[in-house]
């Protein structure tokens, strides 16, 4: 009986270190952020564009990027090399196609026979002349076939478009009456709010550049300075964009850094679907699709 009480403890101990191992890597999940950068230049005339990605540390760690017109990329597990691009391995020769002669085309001559006997060479031409009478007749019947089959196809696509016109207003109608009732307005607006709680999550907390462009034509600059203005306030005032007007011209320098967590990507889903209002509009419009 006291060896029974032993197993069982020494059994329970396991188990119980099991569970804190388990809850603990579920708290490192759910807690424990994954950070980002980003950066890029094209100095030299060169692009280069490096991303990095590191969780628990640099436990579990990615690098890859362009640099000297070449991809790149690794990921490491605890130092160890999971996947490595390139792997350095002496690329294999490409075999260029051999070209092949181009037969050379020869005149078959006379025959001795039609030079010889000049009637068999019109009793042939007779011939011909009515085999080929005969297809002229048979092109001539092919070709009416295929105008009466493409007159019907033109009418079938004409109806096809009418009656897609006719489905096109009747879901038209059927789309405004589904957003102007009150319970998807709900919905709409608890969606509205989740997303911009998402993007306030997934939004970068570092965001530093510098852009100089120019066009050909100093014109068009102006207009792409008139489009960057109105999305300027999304983007962020970290980023620095000058124009310029004497030529074509690019060069950048950012830098994009920041963490996401998992359980702050977590909470406005579950409250999202805590509320219920997924389910209004999916029985909404399931009714909508069932009424077509």
């Amino acid at each position: 009986m006291h060896l029974f009480l032993k197993i069982l403890g020494v059994a329970g101990m396991i188990f119980g270190s099991l569970v804190g191992i388990l809850f603990l890597v579920i708290l490192l999940v759910l807690f424990v952020p994954v950070f980002y950068r980003i950066s890029g230049n094209n100095k030299d005339e060169k692009h280069h564009i490096l991303g990095k990605v590191t969780w628990l540390f640099p436990a579990f760690a990615g690098k890859g990027g362009y640099e000297d017109g070449q991809l790149f990329y690794h990921f490491r597990i605890f130092g160890f090399y999971l996947m490595r691009y390139p792997d350095y391995k002496s690329s294999t020769s490409r075999r260029k196609p051999k070209m092949k002669p181009n037969p050379k085309t020869k005149t078959n001559p006379k025959t001795d026979s039609e030079k010889k006997n000049p009637e068999k060479s019109l009793i042939r031409d007779s011939d011909f002349e009515k085999e080929w009478e005969k297809e002229t007749e048979k092109e001539t019947e092919k070709k009416a076939e295929k105008n009466q089959i493409e007159k019907k196809e033109e009418q079938e696509r004409t109806k096809e478009k009418e009656e897609k016109k006719n489905g096109l207003w009747k879901s038209f109608r059927q789309i405004l009456s589904f957003l102007e009732e009150e319970e998807n307005k709900l919905a709409f607006r608890k969606l509205k709010h989740t997303f911009i709680r998402l993007a306030k999550v997934l939004r970068p907390k570092k965001i530093k550049g510098c852009v100089l462009f120019g066009m050909d034509d100093p014109a068009l600059t102006a207009q792409i300075v008139g489009i960057i203005a109105i999305i300027y306030g999304m983007i962020g005032y970290g980023i620095e964009i000058h124009p310029d007007f004497n030529g074509k011209r690019l060069d950048y320098e950012f830098e994009i850094a920041g963490h996401i967590s998992v359980f702050s990507l977590i909470c406005p889903l579950i409250s999202l679907w805590k509320s219920g209002q997924l389910k209004v509009l999916k029985h909404n419009f399931e009714n909508i699709m069932n009424e077509e």
